[in-house]
């Protein structure tokens, strides 16, 4: 009907960005008007990790910053100390050109900018109680998926059984699925309190309290 034309990657983006607060209620409009045309089933619960913006390299963890403020003290340590000498011994006739003290002190001043960048990350993650932190993406978080580790996002999706219609979904940052049963379950369990619900889940999803 249109000529094979399709909307590019951006425009989609930009609708999803510019309509984010109807989307979810559009999908929640069509589940309750076809409720009384279909037979639901029981439901499937899992997470999957969807693939952030954020690179390894702009996501931090409490040990990973401490790691890195540890060696580059060591690293600024050490310029520091090679300066300290070169001030203290009578000049030299010849100097390596490596070994200037010119050379050394602009070699000491990325590390010494690296090092106040860590340090205030570190302070912005214990102000704010965050256990990481992304710069690109902030609510993305470091997590473990089939091919190691990877900074991304773990939305639940609920899955009828007899019609493999979503029937609900929640977008988390939660790195695992222990817990989040009963609160991807909340609005169906709303829309139908007396009703038995069943649903199955692998044991990733562990936990009494929220089985309970």
């Amino acid at each position: 009907m249109m000529g094979g034309v399709e909307p590019d990657f951006r425009t989609i983006s930009d609708f999803r960005k510019d309509n984010i607060g109807s989307l979810k209620k559009i999908f929640q409009e069509f589940n309750r008007r076809i409720s009384g045309a279909v037979e639901w089933g029981f439901t499937s619960i899992n997470g999957s990790k969807f693939l952030a913006n954020n690179s390894k390299d702009n996501n931090f963890t409490k040990n990973k910053l401490d790691d890195r403020i540890k060696w580059l003290n060591a690293h600024t340590d050490e310029y520091l100390r090679i300066l300290k000498e070169m001030d203290e011994q009578e000049e030299l006739e010849e100097v390596p050109e490596n070994l200037t003290k010119e050379t050394l002190e602009a070699k000491l001043k990325e590390p010494q900018e690296s090092l106040a960048r860590y340090e205030a990350y570190q302070k912005l993650m214990e102000d704010t109680g965050v256990s990481q932190l992304s710069l690109t993406d902030a609510d993305a978080r470091l997590m473990k998926n089939k091919n190691g580790f990877a900074v991304a996002y773990n939305p639940q999706t609920a899955v009828d059984s007899a019609t493999h219609l979503i029937r609900d979904f929640e977008m988390t940052n939660q790195v695992t699925d222990h817990g989040l049963l009963s609160p991807t379950m909340s609005r169906m369990r709303e829309e139908e309190p007396d009703k038995i619900l069943e649903t199955v889940a692998d044991k990733g999803y562990e936990n009494a309290e929220d089985m309970l």
